[in-house]
């Protein structure tokens, strides 16, 4: 759609042969953020698994765009998407522009920090983000949506005996609130091990847990495609916003981490055993993780699965 921008300076910027797409992408920054601003509220509404805002974020700095743009969830979304891209926005203070009119699964959002921790930053590599060209269509990206990766070896048998202990899952989350193909979070009272075994033996697919190698690894390695998996829908085409997907990652941690607070929440990840698995069933878009808090004697599992 053509439109015209204006700008607190009164510049008015015309960009009648762009798509609105284009201009987020291309347009000088104090119309892209004109651009960004006026989408519907649907494409840049978190909730919508949009990716408007790290469309803006790869052409267009925080340092730049910040004083054009107004809405505080477009600010968030695309302070983020630029932590991604490298540039440090410690010193930024968003906290204080959270909405009063947060939904519940919002709030933790505003919370998460301006800067990769360390093991967000370990296996972390800006080149795995989308990147985007004329019209909105994505280019190649070392992002995949999946994990473990094809090529992890899993020399591990997980536990060939059924579960007695007691198993539930994360309602705080919600179903499918991670992802479309996540339905629950499930809670084992066990080892990873243990929670990897009972989610195959209840999955579904029907193969035994002997058919099935595991492999002990660090959550980081896991980061990237969280990112991915979490940020939308991105198979068939679709779009993935990887700002969206950090957000919901430390959603994930601050809920099984029963605390918003940064340190907690790595203190957290530190202590994590995560153990991975590859499944029969697996064909191109898959996540297997079993995350265990050896402090609690609990386990989670995130796992799913969306077919061809």
């Amino acid at each position: 759609m053509a439109t015209t921008a204006r700008v607190t300076d009164g510049t008015v910027w015309q960009h009648a042969l762009m798509t609105d797409v284009d201009a987020v992408l291309d347009a000088h920054t104090p119309a892209a953020a004109v651009a960004l601003e006026q989408a519907s509220k649907g494409d840049r509404w978190w909730r919508f698994h949009r990716a408007q805002c790290d469309m803006f974020a790869q052409n267009h700095s925080w340092a730049e765009s910040e004083v054009y743009l107004s809405d505080p969830r477009l600010r968030l979304r695309v302070a983020h998407a630029r932590v991604l891209r490298g540039e440090h926005l410690a010193a930024q203070a968003l906290l204080s522009e959270q909405p009063r009119d947060c939904a519940p699964e919002e709030v933790g959002f505003w919370s998460v920090p301006l800067r990769l921790e360390p093991w967000e930053a370990r296996h972390w590599n800006p080149d795995l983000l989308v990147h985007y060209r004329e019209g909105g269509s994505s280019g190649s990206s070392g992002q995949t949506i999946r994990f473990p990766p094809e090529r992890l070896e899993c020399p591990e048998l997980l536990p060939a005996t059924h579960f007695q202990g007691r198993t539930g899952k994360v309602e705080s989350l919600g179903a499918y609130g991670l992802s479309g193909w996540i339905e629950w979070v499930t809670t084992v009272y066990g080892t990873a091990e243990q929670a990897a075994a009972h989610q195959i033996e209840v999955g579904g697919c029907g193969h035994p847990t002997s058919e099935v190698r595991a492999a002990i690894v660090d959550f980081a390695s896991a980061y990237p495609a969280l990112l991915g998996i979490f940020g939308g829908a991105a198979v068939y085409g679709g779009r993935v916003s990887e700002s969206l997907g950090r957000l919901k990652v430390w959603r994930l941690l601050g809920e099984l981490a029963d605390s918003n607070v940064t340190a907690d929440i790595t203190s957290f990840v530190d202590r994590t055993r995560c153990v991975t698995w590859h499944h029969p069933c697996d064909e191109i878009w898959y996540l297997h993780l079993a995350m265990e808090d050896p402090s609690r004697g609990i386990s989670w599992v995130l796992d799913g699965q969306d077919f061809d």
